[in-house]
């Protein structure tokens, strides 16, 4: 069975925050929760933060999340072959499981590895991306060392629906259907989508291809009045996916599929109780579920699986009120987890409570955010994180911000029970301290640099412990810093959008004084975008770096671009076509073992028709 595993590694540098480019164009202010998580303009949060709306996501003609979020700065994307294989997101020079991935707010980050499904995230019912760079676990827990991703689904507003097909390489088809209702004091809706594609092969050597289906539910349903809301919220991927198995001269290159399910559910509700003070709270779940096939090689009764259940409760006071906000919340979760894998197996529970505290204060032209949490966790005990921020406006158009933290990753039920499980282990844990500036460049544009250093220590690896019996156990021996500048520039006037960034790195395992594994040490990117109102067209560019890798082996250079276009037929009927790969660039994204790589898709197409119905 092959599990949602990542590396270790560095993407470190600055994110742009889009409600700066909108100021700059004189448009309302973008509003986010993830940063602190109370409602506020993105130009109040002293943490880096970006937001990623609707336009920029069909500007990208990107099919999932990952392929929307490898053109913007702070991301090292790896895909290991074409659609639906394993990807690894990094962020601010973390490991995949060490950024928390939410879904409406909602964890979705698996119990058992620790990663997200970045390949099983359809980008298409995707509203906008909120995304934080940097230690967040003082407000989100667990995971969130390298920063936090909110992926937020769609909600249009009136009565209506829409219908969409679309067609393009490697046989690929999907389809959506959705409808929505929305009216003074309640909405609902509800989209069904769906993916299949014959493929492309995923290792060198294999010819292949691996074949990979999807199918993605999204509903909401909410309703307020006098100032009290209550709300639902439904998402669910499932399909299933083949990949590569086998390793030469030992046993032959050849398919492998499993089964998959990822879902998070929500049902919360907000009460106001006068005074600017307001309590809130909810129930979710987190669902992610692995069947392998293929019968197992030690046994060929049994069949690996992985499957992991999260259900949570928290309640938080909010005090808003004269430029200042208070925070007060509490959260219990309890987790199981099972698996079988090369003939480990384990079927284990995880209860974790944490109190948490956050204020936020304006001072004439000073910004102040404090917050501090406890966590206590049945499996390895106590746990303490705390962030410090700090911003100061220079001018009417030039802000100067500085913020420290910790974070830290709970051991997962995989390095606990799995193969090479040590029941001992302790959390990873974090420091940071980043600086970051924002002024005024033109009449419709922003200047951004900023400057950060992590480090990590505890990190978990796997050991040779016995070499008479090859015994390996997991243990906490590693540790690694990560340091980076990012320099970008953002333009947005009479419909076009424009962005370029340059980001320098240095991200060294401290342990082994190598640079860690897949990090370029420099990387650029480049967007623009031109929405005429009846039609949008957009290209996103990235070149990246030489990359270490496994084995010792280097990964070369690349150029990479896209190319999507959006032409409004009607009030009703728009035509979406897009162009990934546009120099069908040969690049190797990884390797698979020793001198086997990973292939990279070559250059395909896809075009597609998307009905309108009813009101907006």
């Amino acid at each position: 069975m092959r599990h949602r595993c990542v590396f270790i590694g560095s993407a470190g540098l600055a994110l742009l925050s889009t409600l700066q480019a909108a100021q700059a164009a004189g448009q309302p202010p973008v509003l986010v929760i993830t940063p602190t998580r109370f409602e506020q303009p993105a130009s109040d949060a002293v943490v880096p933060t970006r937001v990623i709306g609707r336009s920029q996501i069909e500007a990208s003609g990107a099919a999932t999340a990952a392929g929307v979020l490898r053109f913007y700065p702070g991301f090292d994307v790896v895909a290991s072959g074409g659609p639906g294989q394993l990807t690894s997101v990094f962020l601010q020079g973390t490991n995949s499981n060490m950024v928390k991935v939410l879904v409406n707010g909602v964890p979705l980050n698996d119990s058992t590895s620790g990663g997200a499904p970045w390949a099983d995230i359809p980008a298409a019912d995707i509203e906008r991306i909120e995304v934080v760079q940097g230690p967040l676990s003082t407000l989100w827990g667990s995971n969130a060392i390298g920063g936090v991703v909110n992926i937020i689904t769609r909600q249009p507003a009136g009565v209506g629906g829409h219908l969409s097909a679309a067609a393009g390489g490697w046989g690929t088809r999907t389809g959506s259907l959705g409808v929505h209702a929305a009216g003074r004091h309640a909405a609902a809706g509800a989209t069904v989508s769906g993916e299949h594609t014959a493929g492309t092969p995923p290792v060198a050597g294999l010819d292949q291809p691996a074949p990979y289906s999807n199918r993605t539910l999204s509903a909401y349903a909410d309703a307020h009045a006098h100032g009290a809301d209550l709300r639902a919220d439904l998402w669910q991927s499932r399909g299933r996916g083949a990949y590569a198995v086998g390793y030469p001269p030992y046993s032959p290159l050849s398919l492998a599929s499993q089964r998959y399910l990822h879902q998070t559910a929500a049902l919360r509700a907000g009460l106001p109780l006068g005074g600017g003070w307001r309590l809130r709270g909810g129930v979710e779940q987190t669902r992610n579920t692995l069947n392998q096939d293929q019968p197992e090689s030690y046994n060929p009764s049994a069949y690996d699986f992985a499957h992991s259940t999260r259900n949570a409760l928290h309640a938080e006071l909010a005090y808003a009120g004269g430029g200042v906000h208070w925070l007060f919340g509490a959260s219990r979760a309890r987790t199981h987890a099972a698996s079988l894998s090369y003939g480990s197996a384990y079927n284990d529970y995880r209860r974790t409570d944490a109190g948490y505290a956050e204020w936020q204060q304006q001072f004439g032209a000073w910004r102040l955010t404090t917050a501090a949490r406890r966590t206590d966790d049945s499996q390895f005990g106590g746990h303490d994180t705390w962030n410090v921020g700090l911003g100061y406006r220079l001018g009417a158009d030039t802000t100067l911000d500085v913020s420290t933290g910790t974070g830290y990753r709970a051991p997962t039920f995989n390095d606990l029970y799995g193969y090479g499980g040590n029941p001992a282990l302790k959390p990873e844990t974090s420091r940071s301290v980043q600086a970051d500036l924002s002024t005024a460049f033109g009449a419709a544009g922003r200047l951004h640099v900023s400057a950060y250093q992590q480090r990590i220590d505890d990190l978990i690896e796997t050991v040779l412990v016995n070499p008479g019996t090859y015994r390996y156990q997991n243990r906490n021996v590693q540790q690694a810093r990560i340091r980076g500048v990012t320099a970008g520039w953002f333009w947005r006037l009479a419909g076009f959008d424009a962005a370029v960034d340059a980001t320098w790195q240095d991200p060294l395992n401290l342990t082994t004084g190598q640079r860690l594994l897949r990090r370029a040490s420099h990387s650029y990117r480049a967007r623009l975008a031109y929405d005429a109102g009846t039609w949008l067209l957009g290209s996103d560019w990235i070149w990246t770096g030489r990359r270490n890798d496994i084995s010792g082996q280097t990964l070369d250079p690349y150029v990479l671009g896209n190319l999507s276009l959006r032409v409004h037929l009607s009030r009703a009927l728009t035509l979406h076509a897009s162009v990934d790969n546009l120099l069908n660039t040969y690049y190797v994204p990884a390797y698979y073992g020793t001198d086997i790589a990973y292939t990279a898709p070559t250059r395909s197409a896809m075009i597609g028709l998307r009905y309108d119905f009813g009101s907006t």
